[in-house]
């Protein structure tokens, strides 16, 4: 269920369609739930991975060592929107 706001905010973001940007947040959703209870998160395949995007205006990953069901997916998903909202950010 595509709504005009859902297309505003992923457009804002840089992101060609609402769907990408709900994978990365439910992919990010997961990451956080599995740190906040002390899961084990390296090495670990994801159940929902994010949906990767091929050309991003913000600097992105052209290549995932892993794939984007390990844990540097949904890392990499967090600096990107980080860095979108917050350009002057310092995580690194």
């Amino acid at each position: 269920n595509t709504t005009p706001e859902k297309k505003q905010i992923a457009q804002s973001l840089g992101m060609p369609k609402p769907y990408f940007l709900e994978s990365w947040l439910q992919a990010v959703s997961l990451l956080r739930n599995l740190c906040a209870h002390h899961s084990r998160v390296w090495n670990k395949n994801l159940p929902k991975p994010p949906q990767l995007i091929r050309r991003l205006p913000q600097p992105w990953l052209n290549y995932l060592p892993a794939g984007p069901n390990k844990v540097y997916a949904s890392l990499c998903c967090i600096k990107y929107l980080l860095n979108v909202v917050s350009p002057d950010n310092d995580l690194t």
